[in-house]
């Protein structure tokens, strides 16, 4: 065997490993992107189920989001607060959820789920009188990406009331 066709096997063997080792590297890329996806879903799922679980662990606060929903300056200061936060977090889930999607982590169902949250309470009567305030909690682009979704009243979403009948009433709709 001459040196020529050891050189030639050599790089071949060479090009056999660079290619290997990408398309092993582009599988890793892959999984990467795929456990970070599966956990921004998770992160924001355990967001909601948490802060509902809360929300449901005390019926006052049940009856304080009730009345709520009919009118947030209705409320007595500290109930206020309560709800400020409560709406808030529910604000923030969607505000991560747009996040989320622009990276391309967010699948479109999980999305959609923040947004429908966010959009039954805030199209109440205390859910607008509360984004007098809240929307200045979040970014400039989602707030404006949510001024754009309360615009759109004809999107086929039932009112809270019908949605969560233990929560809203015909009257709390705006």
């Amino acid at each position: 065997m001459n040196w020529d066709a050891v050189t030639a096997l050599a790089e071949v063997a060479g090009a056999a490993a660079v290619v290997i080792s990408l398309l092993y590297v582009a599988r890793q890329l892959r999984q990467s992107a795929n456990f970070t996806r599966a956990t921004s879903q998770q992160m924001l799922i355990d967001k909601t189920t948490d802060h509902n679980r809360w929300i449901c662990e005390d019926p006052q606060r049940i009856e304080i989001l009730r009345r709520a929903v009919g009118g947030f300056h209705d409320l007595p200061p500290n109930e206020q607060h309560l709800v400020y936060t409560v709406f808030s977090a529910f604000l923030t889930g969607l505000e991560n959820a747009i996040y989320f999607r622009q990276a391309g982590v967010c699948p479109d169902a999980v999305y959609a789920m923040q947004e429908r949250t966010a959009m039954l309470i805030l199209r109440t009567r205390g859910g607008q009188e509360f984004w007098e305030s809240g929307q200045f909690l979040i970014g400039d682009d989602v707030r404006h990406k949510i001024e754009d979704l309360l615009k759109r009243k004809e999107d086929g979403m039932p009112p809270l009331h019908m949605v969560m009948p233990w929560l809203g009433t015909a009257s709390a709709t705006a």
